[in-house]
């Protein structure tokens, strides 16, 4: 029995600790263009497990968290499936007003990257403008610090940067680290602050700023070693109410990557070039933004904890607001988009949802999507 001893030991359960996770079932059908066929497939997006545990019974007011993500329910090579750590970090509580927190972290950027929970989003799928602009979820490894004082919350971290090879034209999506072998040479800074003025009333102010010529090796033409500086810079306003049954949102979000000419003429050490001759303009600059209204239907009558809620959100968003001199921004990259949907809550643990989304490019074939699915948390 002395041999087992130590494995029972790892199975019992600590004082403190909590599990708990969220799930998301997705049906969409898909049509590109005015001829163009309807597609249609159903998807398992993403099951996410928890844990939290709060050490405070060993001394001292230190906690831990943990969140893995398994998404399109497959991981396997050759899979579009994935399992991640989304989020992996310390906090240590000194004060309401000043807590220390370190590890996989989430950048406290917009709304939806730190709030993003099927049972708390409206539609089936996140914004456009939080897929691309504020790349949901994005997370870098970190350290930093938050706190609330009064009406204010704020966050400040250092984390790992973006890795400027993998910046495209459709933004920093593919650019992010993730926390898997992140580079070190220069931190990112990036931080929020929101108030709360009053209880359900919250507007707030983000940033990122980087330096990412440190973190790569970069040659000319002719293979001499330069010293690049590549400013990667973003700011986002918000604002979210909810009053009388009903929620309002709004977002907009600003990229300013000035040196992006000279990131696309840089080469490796072998003289091959990162971004090849007819690559898509890398963006100087990107801008998008959106609002979003809801009301509870059963809000007037007294039906427990059932929601019934239309809601509509219109954004815009381009990838390629600016692009170097001499380059072409690509038309298609400028887009309107329209989604309208119903969200049916029994309890706020689950919910059932169906949406239309237009989207509306400049140039290009226009899409409509209809979704449909349900989502929980627990």
């Amino acid at each position: 029995m002395i041999f087992l001893f130590p494995l029972a030991m790892a199975f019992e359960p600590i004082p403190g600790t909590v599990i708990g996770g969220y799930g998301q079932v997705v049906a969409t059908w898909q049509k590109s263009g005015a001829e163009g066929p309807f597609s249609g497939q159903v998807d398992l997006q993403r099951v996410v497990l928890s844990t939290a545990s709060d050490f405070s019974r060993f001394g001292a007011p230190i906690s831990a968290y943990l969140e893995l993500e398994w998404e399109h329910a497959i991981a396997c090579k050759g899979c579009d499936g994935s399992v991640e750590a989304e989020q992996a970090y310390l906090q240590w509580r000194f004060r309401e007003e000043f807590q220390l927190k370190a590890g996989l972290i989430l950048v406290p950027m917009g709304i939806v990257n730190q709030w993003h929970e099927p049972t708390v989003i409206h539609g089936l799928q996140r914004p456009m403008v939080d897929q691309l602009l504020i790349p949901t979820t994005w997370r870098e490894l970190g350290l930093g610090f938050n706190g609330k004082i009064g009406i204010l919350h704020y966050d400040i971290y250092a984390v790992s940067p973006l890795d400027p090879t993998k910046l495209s034209a459709d933004g920093v999506v593919s650019a992010r680290t993730l926390g898997s072998f992140s580079p070190a040479e220069v931190p990112a800074v990036t931080g929020r602050v929101e108030v709360e003025p009053t209880p359900g009333i919250v507007a707030g102010v983000s940033g990122y700023g980087a330096d990412l010529g440190p973190v790569g090796e970069w040659y000319s033409a002719s293979g001499e070693r330069l010293s690049l500086s590549l400013p990667a810079l973003s700011g986002a306003v918000d604002l979210r109410a909810r009053r009388w049954g009903g929620e309002f949102r709004a977002v907009g979000v600003l990229w300013s990557m000035p040196e992006a000419e000279v990131l696309m003429a840089a080469r490796r050490q072998d003289g091959s070039p990162y971004f090849p001759e007819g690559s898509a303009a890398l963006p100087t600059r990107m801008i998008g933004g959106y609002v979003e209204l809801a009301w509870d239907l059963f809000y007037p009558f007294d039906l427990g904890s059932h929601q019934l809620m239309p809601f509509a959100r219109l954004e815009a968003y381009n990838t390629q607001a600016g692009v170097p001199e001499g380059m072409e921004a690509d038309p298609t990259k400028s887009i309107q988009e329209g989604s309208f949907g119903l969200s049916y809550k029994p309890i706020q643990n689950v919910v059932f949802k169906t949406d239309i989304q237009l989207r509306d490019r400049r140039y290009g074939d226009d899409t409509l999507l209809i979704n449909a699915g349900l989502g929980w948390m627990f």
